[in-house]
């Protein structure tokens, strides 16, 4: 990977001069971590880049240890914040990757984490800006039609092959001895092996082309979907209009049901907007909200989907989803938002826009459907 532009600034957090040496030679610790196994590899960067510890064995251990080698003589605190810059240069670079899905990974995971401004914040202090730009462009060119050029011929047959078969057929004998049929074959031979290979370019952009053609359809089919259930107005998990939910019950059940209908990360470009539409069709509320409130209020079914079970790496990656969770294990009781403050760092009294919360429960499902696969396997 190519160091990012950014990179120099935020090591002078840790040192206040680095050498270019020194940045290269940090660098290369980042850019190792692409031949790391992915399954642990987005939640132990986002673990460090939080300041938290990670398990033993996993991408994050190893990466620590890497930056210990031949290091400069750090205080422990400055170790600690140059692990922290470190693994979020990594995420940062991850985004920027020309790797689709690992960029996704990273991009949703550092967004879900920070939970609409009321988790803990990551190092460097721009990685979410750098996550929901990302991000923006993603949903931007996630339909965008690919160029596709007209399928011109190549095929051409060298020589007047046509007069050289002509005077074969006529004078067979004078042909042959004059070697002109071997010059035809030669001819005819060499536009063939061209017309093959325009059948190959042909196939190539013919799959190209019902390629693009899909990508319409998948753009257009969800669009569809996501519209009729907006205008229906009626929720398709419990089976009541939305006019008679309050704000809070119906801010975790719009995010879930939409991420039921999307296609795949990272969502339509107007996922904002469906879920702020949805949202105006509740019962008049301040639209402010808690997790706390929004978690009480939601219908029985929402709150089994957010407790489903999942694989430890991704329960702290899913605040929202960990906040139900503690909820139900608690039954209610009033020690729950301790227990989630400690634990994630999340501040589940605090008031937040319902369409934020909305997003951000939206995000998490959608982070589950991208690494609960990967921790399967």
């Amino acid at each position: 990977m190519i160091m990012l532009t950014q990179f120099p600034d935020w090591y002078r957090t840790v040192h206040p001069e680095p050498s270019s040496e020194l940045l290269k030679r940090k660098w290369k610790v980042v850019d190792a971590l692409r031949r790391r196994d992915r399954v642990t590899l987005v939640p132990d960067m986002i673990r460090l880049a939080f300041g938290r510890s990670v398990l033993p064995g996993g991408a994050g251990s190893s990466f620590s240890v890497a930056l210990r080698k031949n290091e400069l003589d750090l205080k422990p605190e400055d170790v600690a914040h140059e692990t922290r810059v470190m693994a979020g240069a990594a995420l940062a670079a991850f985004i920027e990757s020309d790797e689709r899905e690992l960029a996704d990974r990273a991009a949703l995971a550092v967004l879900c984490v920070t939970c609409a401004g009321l988790g803990p914040k990551p190092l460097p202090a721009d990685l979410p800006i750098i996550a929901e730009n990302y991000l923006l462009r993603r949903r931007r060119l996630r339909w965008a039609k690919r160029e596709r050029l007209p399928f011109q011929s190549s095929a051409t047959f060298p020589g007047n092959y046509q007069a050289q078969l002509a005077s074969v057929i006529k004078n067979p004998q004078e042909g042959y001895l004059g070697g002109q049929a071997a010059a035809v074959v030669k001819s005819i031979a060499s536009g063939v092996a061209a017309v093959s290979a325009d059948t190959a370019s042909l196939g190539q952009s013919t799959a190209q082309a019902f390629e693009t053609v899909w990508l319409e359809v998948r753009r257009l089919r969800e669009e569809t979907i996501i519209l009729w259930w907006m205008f229906g107005e009626q929720s398709s998990l419990v089976g009541k209009f939305f006019r008679e939910f309050g704000r809070a019950s119906a801010v975790l059940q719009v995010a879930l049901e939409m991420a039921e209908l999307t296609d795949g990360p990272p969502g339509p470009l107007a996922a904002p907007a469906f879920l702020a539409r949805v949202l105006q069709l509740t019962q008049a509320t301040e639209h402010p909200v808690t997790i706390e409130a929004a978690i009480a209020g939601s219908d029985p079914s929402s709150i089994t989907k957010l407790c489903e079970p999942v694989s430890a790496e991704l329960v702290e990656l899913t605040p929202v989803h960990a906040a139900a969770h503690t909820w139900v294990e608690f039954q209610g009781d009033a020690s729950w938002t301790k227990l989630v403050q400690t634990r994630y760092g999340i501040d589940v009294s605090a008031e937040v826009a319902d369409v934020t919360l909305a997003l951000q429960c939206y995000h998490e499902r959608l982070l589950r459907e991208l690494l609960q696969p990967l921790a399967a396997e």
